[in-house]
């Protein structure tokens, strides 16, 4: 991946009529371009101008040249550009992504987490502290708790007393990860 990275100031008064243009023009243009992964408007205040930095990703070379043509550190600019820009690079630059990092979605946050069972209703899950009755079909996170979870729950929810003299002898972890994704699947 790629970044792309270019900068441009303009009178502090016209910075959001700037904003505006460069949602309809740039921003148009780099996501309508095969191969971009993401555009970043940034700006801050100055003094009296207001610095703008366009800060996008590609998937490779040939996709910014997609976009900025063969020439493509050459920076691109638009027909009003003159009328709003005070400053601006020609050239942009060009930087290979080397590691990218993001927060835990709650989706995955979900996954992560062991389930547990509620412990004032035994045979509910409880999600976010709450036990749960019906799974809530619009929620991602319990969607995931009621469809690969609950058979875990379900399951570890037994005492060892519960499960007769020969539960001291269990199947192999493979086994009942298999064992598990197996009723899991069959769940509606």
């Amino acid at each position: 991946m790629i970044a792309r990275i270019w900068r441009g100031a303009v009178r502090k008064q016209d910075a959001n009529a700037y904003a505006r243009y460069m949602q309809d023009t740039g921003l148009a243009g780099y996501t309508t371009t095969p191969g971009n992964r993401g555009v970043w408007m940034l700006r801050r205040d100055v003094g009296e101008k207001t610095e703008f930095l366009m800060f996008t990703l590609w998937e490779s070379l040939d996709a910014i040249k997609e976009f900025a043509g063969d020439d493509y550190e050459k920076s691109v600019f638009y027909p009003e550009d003159d009328r709003f820009l005070i400053e601006r690079d020609l050239t942009s630059s060009h930087y290979i992504v080397d590691t990218y990092a993001s927060p835990e979605t709650p989706q995955e946050q979900a996954l992560r987490t062991p389930p547990r069972q509620c412990p004032r209703h035994p045979t509910r899950l409880q999600h976010d502290g709450e036990c749960l009755d019906q799974p809530d079909r619009s929620s991602p996170d319990s969607k995931v708790a009621f469809r690969s979870l609950s058979v875990y729950v379900q399951n570890s929810s037994q005492s060892a007393s519960d499960r007769g003299p020969s539960s001291s002898i269990r199947p192999s972890r493979k086994r009942r990860s298999r064992l598990l994704s197996v009723r899991a699947s069959a769940r509606p």
